[in-house]
């Protein structure tokens, strides 16, 4: 199922995760970002 989802949104929650600097969220954030930009393509 794919999510519809504006990419301003998707980079805004990633720069709060990223940000927030800790270590488990920081790489689930990529893993679900690059999750994102397959589907996005």
């Amino acid at each position: 199922s794919s999510v519809n989802v504006s990419p301003s949104v998707i980079s805004g929650l990633l720069l709060r995760v990223i940000t927030a600097e800790s270590g488990p969220y920081q790489k689930r954030a990529e893993d679900i970002y690059k999750q994102l930009r397959e589907n996005l393509i």
